[in-house]
């Protein structure tokens, strides 16, 4: 009777996939790159905006990033930091979805105003509960995405106009933000000096 063979470490995907004998580079599973599968992080960073989240492992290689969207979409992306710059700019922004808010209280408050001065309109209650909703989302979006977040930009090797990463200063691990930078250039530098 033969064996049945066990497990060895780095066989499993972190969605729990077993990986023996997939020869593709991505898990079949959640699409997550797995060719770095028993490696050990130099450094991890995660960074969380309303409506992105995204987590960045430093490897000896490459920075991979794991993108997720508010909409649920997502996907894990190698950035190989022989093409990086150690060099790096850095910008202050607000998120995309300040506009959003601005918008949406743009069209709440005046129908908030109409359906409550104007009760005797054949849709006043219905005007004013529209515009009170569209408000009270506007507020909301606008107190979430008001703060401006520092990115630190990582330029191409070889076309120094060309951002190929960015990391914002925003979410719960705000405190690791310089550690991982640092050790993002510092491992650039290294794969230069090979």
């Amino acid at each position: 009777m033969d064996a049945i063979p066990t497990e060895t470490a780095g066989e499993r995907c972190e969605c729990g996939y077993l990986l023996r004998g997939v020869q593709a580079e991505r898990c079949p599973e959640c699409g997550r790159n797995v060719s770095s599968l028993g490696e050990i992080p130099i450094a991890s960073y995660c960074e969380r905006r309303l409506e992105l989240r995204r987590d960045f492992t430093l490897y000896t290689d490459k920075i991979m990033v794991r993108n997720k969207r508010l909409s649920g979409t997502g996907y894990w992306i190698p950035i190989h930091l022989d093409s990086l710059s150690p060099n790096t700019t850095t910008i202050w922004t607000r998120s995309k979805l300040l506009n959003t808010s601005s918008l949406f209280l743009l069209l709440g408050i005046p129908l908030f105003y109409v359906g409550h001065e104007y009760p005797k309109l054949v849709s006043s209650d219905t005007i004013f509960v529209a515009g009170f909703a569209l408000s009270l989302i506007g507020l909301v979006l606008l107190i979430a995405t008001i703060q401006v977040v520092e990115f630190v930009r990582f330029h191409a090797k070889d076309r120094p106009e060309v951002v190929l990463l960015d990391v914002g200063r925003v979410g719960p691990q705000v405190a690791k933000f310089n550690d991982f930078i640092a050790a993002a250039r510092a491992a650039i530098k290294a794969r230069q000096c090979k």
